[in-house]
């Protein structure tokens, strides 16, 4: 209904046919007011028409809501869009202006309801600001509401700084390394930045943006304390700044280290000519000065040199022999820092040449009548050697002077299914006449599935690596191709199709100590109407012993003084190796001490408290409990602070044995 109006609805119509005088009654109910029906004064009732009408409520200006940014709010940014929700209650359009004491203003005219808002940007830092709503309904006859609201802009701050690496206070620094440090505007303002070192050294920016800022730090002294100086300042928050002081403190110069040598120290079995090395790493990258030598005379050195590993080439070395090798490295940057140490490795003993596992493999039967007869002959030494193969129908070949290699005799017109011996003798002249000489034997086919060569390692063998290649000789005696399989108990596996005739291998590793295991092997012939050969192969492993401990130190003294010990056992596997001592004056075996390194000198201490010629011994295990025969060391303990020698001393006691009363002043004075 609209404003400023009455509406009158008629709600009955009745003519009054006689034309009767009436008049009109009019009663109100709450705002619901009845214009009376006529009344006919000759009826005594009331006829003809009745009407109601309402009251209508004034109409009311524009009503605002809360804004955005709230009343009074404060810390708000600098540009931002200021709003406030609208409404006309009885949804007349209206016109509206909004206007920010900072000048900035929008309006509307014949609005309608929702949300009104000013753009304000360039504000300044951490003022007040208000802002006046009006808002006029024209349909109301110009009814309005006009209100007056405040925000206040958050202050600005200055750049600040994140962690510095290295760490502030750090030590250990390297003397050559970029020094750097978060750097941010928490208001994204650009800034310009200094970062000095007391050294001099020096950088910095103008106009930058957040992140990180570094300086680039040469030609530092070692075990110094440094400090590093960063300002940066915000040219917008009216030269708003931070300024601090940080330190850091360079490492100490290191001699060059050694790494592990190659061969290993106290290694044995080594050719005699090889190539010993070993890496030499100066730990401040300085360049340095570098010598090894060998006791048999042979030198290499170098000079201004980098990391890495050195070498020195030897030949001619002696079978069964043990070398010392001297290594020093020397860095004239550390003020002649150096470093020196002496390493040892023994030469093997020379060995005739050895036999591999010959083709067709020894016993082996279904071999075809026209073929190569053929096995591995190698000197472990690689000294040339002569050689000779016959078979028992009489058709040899052989070779001197010759290289490790696989050495063959061609064979033809044999018999089928018959038994044929092969003799094999391979000298060595170089190893005075070392020689081996052995029998092998095959059979002739009948057409027959792949078959097997002896395995490596043998079937049943014990004492075998924990780390091993094992293989098998399979052939087919026909020369089809076959599929083959070998599994092993412990899950690894290995397969081939179309394969020709050779030895299969599967190499396994990180196996149990004296654990026995199963190696299952297929071999399958498709062109023989998938004739197989299968069987199973075990083989047992064991962890090699250490070597028998060497014992050195004093052969003699006196009893009440200790006396340092020195122990080495190398373990073949490199494995840690334990040690347990009996010194023979009575005390009881030591318990177990370590581990140790294989081939690391042990330094035991005691003090013996019994005379006369006592045997130290000394027994090693490695790390799966394997264990070395026992070292020993005689050593003689008097009494007395004379020194005896032993052989004499030995003779002296046999006397007093023999004779317990006689010379009791020498007694005395032996302390026997």
């Amino acid at each position: 209904m609209a404003a400023n109006r009455t509406e009158i609805q008629k709600l009955i119509v009745s003519d009054d046919t006689e034309q009767d005088f009436f008049g009109y009654s009019i009663s109100s109910v709450d705002d619901t007011a009845l214009i009376g029906a006529p009344f006919d004064d000759s009826k005594g009732y009331n006829s003809g028409s009745v009407y109601v009408f309402s009251k209508v409520s004034a109409n009311q200006p524009p009503v605002f809501g809360t804004p955005t940014p709230g009343n009074n709010s404060t810390n708000n940014p600098w540009s931002l869009s200021w709003s406030i929700q609208i409404n006309d209650p009885e949804g007349d359009a209206f016109s509206w202006t909004i206007q920010c004491s900072n000048g900035q203003t929008t309006s509307g005219t014949g609005a309608s309801n929702g949300t009104k808002s000013v753009t304000l940007s360039g504000l300044a830092y951490f003022t007040t600001y208000s802002v006046w709503v009006n808002a006029t309904d024209p349909t109301g006859s110009g009814l309005y509401t006009r209100k007056w609201y405040t925000f206040t802009t958050k202050v600005n701050q200055p750049p600040n700084f994140g962690s510095t690496n290295p760490s502030n206070g750090s030590t250990n620094i390297s003397v050559s390394r970029s020094w750097s440090i978060p750097i941010n505007d928490p208001e994204g303002n650009a800034f310009s930045w200094t970062i000095q070192c007391s050294n001099g050294q020096t950088t910095s920016g103008t106009g930058a943006s957040n992140g990180t800022k570094s300086l680039a730090l040469s030609g530092l002294v070692y075990l110094t304390v440094y400090k590093v100086w960063v300002n940066a300042t915000d040219p917008t928050g009216s030269g708003l700044y931070t300024r601090k002081w940080y330190t850091f403190t360079t490492r100490g110069n290191k001699p060059p280290i050694f790494g592990s040598p190659n061969p290993s120290n106290g290694s044995i079995n080594n050719s005699v000519n090889l190539s010993w090395s070993i890496p030499i790493n100066d730990p401040d990258g300085d360049a340095f000065s570098w010598t090894i030598q060998c006791s048999k005379g042979q030198v290499s050195s170098g000079t201004n040199v980098t990391n890495g590993t050195k070498s020195l080439k030897l030949s001619g070395l002696a079978y069964v022999t043990t070398y010392k090798v001297w290594v020093n490295a020397t860095d004239p940057t550390g003020s002649g820092l150096y470093t020196r140490k002496w390493y040892t490795f023994t030469t093997r003993v020379n060995k005739p040449p050895i036999f591999g596992s010959p083709n067709p493999s020894n016993g082996s039967t279904n071999s075809t009548v026209n073929r190569s007869w053929s096995i591995p002959i190698n000197d472990p030494d690689g000294d040339a050697f002569s050689w000779t193969i016959q078979c028992s129908k009489g058709q040899v070949s052989s070779g001197t002077n010759v290289t490790n290699g696989t050495k063959s005799l061609k064979l033809s017109g044999l018999v089928y299914l018959t038994v044929y011996k092969v003799w094999v003798n391979a000298t060595d002249p170089t190893g005075s006449g070392l020689y081996t000489r052995k029998w092998y034997t095959f059979t002739t086919k009948v057409s027959l599935p792949p078959v097997f060569g002896t395995p490596s390692s043998a079937n049943g063998s014990k004492n075998n690596s924990l780390s091993l290649s094992w293989s098998i000789l399979i052939n087919d005696s026909e020369g089809d191709i076959f599929s083959w399989t070998i599994h092993c108990s412990n899950g690894q596996t290995t397969s081939g199709n179309g394969a020709s005739n050779g030895t299969k291998s599967i190499g396994l590793f990180g196996l149990t100590n004296s654990t026995t295991y199963k190696v299952w092997v297929n071999a399958t012939d498709p062109t023989g109407s998938g004739r197989y050969t299968r069987k199973w192969y075990t083989f047992t492993t064991v962890s090699p012993p250490p070597s028998t401990p060497t014992i050195d130190g004093p052969a003699s003294g006196k009893t009440g003084v200790s006396y340092n010990y020195n122990f080495v056992a190398v373990d073949p596997d490199g494995d840690d190796v334990y040690y347990r001592i009996e010194w023979g004056d009575g005390s009881p075996v030591t318990e177990w001490i370590g581990p140790y390194h294989s081939g690391q000198l042990v330094i035991v201490s005691h003090t013996f408290m019994k005379r006369g010629i006592l045997i130290i011994k000394c027994q090693a295990k490695d790390s799966y409990d394997a264990l070395s025969n026992w070292g020993q060391l005689k050593v003689t303990m008097p009494k007395g602070t004379a020194y005896i020698p032993s052989l004499f001393l030995e003779l002296i006691e046999r006397f007093m044995a023999r004779f317990p009363h006689a010379f009791p002043i020498l007694r005395q004075l032996l302390e026997y």
